[in-house]
């Protein structure tokens, strides 16, 4: 009786769902028709499917069931109903791609370092958001460039490592299908950005393997955490603006390295000529002739002794000495606080203006030591 129902409710769906569906066959079709042709039948289909399956959870359940509905109808159009399909499709999918993978002990080897890399990022949080997500220093960058030079289903290998991986910091874990849909998939569909490997480019592959984490983190936030929106707003408007306060910055921050990787390959130390800023903005030729001094200027010369001073600023005004000194005399039973103290206040603040100073005075910013 209650698969009659469902059928009969499944039947009266919209036109538009029938077209949906019609395309996810069609799609099924096109694969296993170019699956001997071409290799990258497979990933773009399963885009494909979870693009369509996206778009069912998202649109679906803005349609209300008639008054007096059954069950059936009614879970038909639930969220969570959705949800689990495309979590569901989305694991399947995963599972598919990786078993039709040949992997090198380089391979394997390069992904390890990548995810390695990504989770030790991760943990580097500049922002924390309250539900979940965070700022990172280009946490996804590891995944992408590994995706981009060996292919989306490794990439999307590397990136399902990457996630299962953050549950060691402590996952925000409400639901089984929502932990799929925040840790698993999300970080899975940074492998997209393996579609544009043979076109070099690797931007346009971070923007959009972006974008795919941001669809699926933004489908959980209105299915899981529709009653965090504050009272009279959209819960789809909500879980939109709350996911891109540290996608957004995590992108550009990607996309910042990424041009400053580009920039110094591509200007082949200088041998290609290209512009550097300081040779045109403060008329200096002997240190920057080429992109990657400029580089090392702006890391070695300025941001790391500045990063020391704000650092040493922050020890002493905001962390208190106090706090460090309860370890300092465990270690060490003569009594140093006053010397401590006073290292701590003036001898490394004032050390680190010293030697910013002798940086940029050694750079040609500025010429106070001769």
């Amino acid at each position: 009786m209650w698969f009659s129902t469902f059928l009969e409710n499944l039947v009266a769906l919209p036109v538009w769902a029938w077209v949906v569906w019609a395309l996810v066959v069609v799609c099924a079709v096109v694969f296993f028709a170019l699956r001997k042709r071409s290799g990258a039948a497979l990933p773009i289909v399963v885009v494909l499917l979870l693009a369509l399956a996206v778009l069912f959870a998202f649109a679906l359940p803005t349609i209300e069931p008639e008054e007096g509905a059954s069950t059936a109808a009614a879970f038909l159009y639930s969220p969570i109903f959705w949800s689990i399909l495309v979590a569901i499709l989305g694991v399947v999918c995963i599972v598919l791609l990786l078993r039709r993978q040949k992997w090198t002990i380089q391979m394997l080897s390069t992904g390890a370092l990548c995810v390695a890399l990504a989770f030790v990022l991760s943990c580097l949080t500049l922002y924390r958001m309250p539900n979940g997500g965070s700022i990172t220093p280009a946490s996804m960058l590891p995944i992408l460039v590994f995706a981009w030079i060996y292919g989306p289903i490794p990439g999307i290998a590397a990136g399902t490592m990457d996630g299962i991986m953050q549950l060691v910091q402590g996952a925000y874990v409400i639901h089984p299908m929502q932990f799929l849909l925040d840790y698993i998939l999300p970080f899975a569909v940074l492998g997209i950005a393996g579609l544009f490997r043979k076109d070099n480019q690797l931007p346009l592959g971070i923007v959009l393997g972006s974008a795919a984490r941001f669809i699926i983190h933004v489908l959980s936030g209105v299915i899981y955490f529709a009653s965090s929106a504050p009272a009279g707003q959209s819960p789809l408007l909500y879980s939109l603006g709350y996911n891109a306060t540290y996608l957004v910055p995590e992108l550009i921050i990607c996309l910042a390295i990424t041009v400053e990787a580009v920039l110094v390959a591509v200007d082949g130390l200088g041998s290609n000529g290209l512009w550097v800023p300081g040779q045109a903005t403060f008329g200096i030729n002997n240190w920057n002739d080429n992109w990657l001094d400029f580089m090392d200027m702006m890391s070695e010369g300025i941001a790391m002794p500045l990063g020391a001073l704000l650092m040493s600023l922050m020890v002493a005004w905001e962390v208190k000495p106090k706090t460090i000194l309860e370890e300092v005399r465990q270690g060490c039973s003569a009594k140093i606080d006053l010397f401590y103290k006073l290292c701590i206040y003036i001898v490394t603040p004032v050390g680190m203006i010293l030697v910013l100073l002798g940086q940029l005075n050694d750079f040609g910013f500025i010429h106070i030591f001769g």
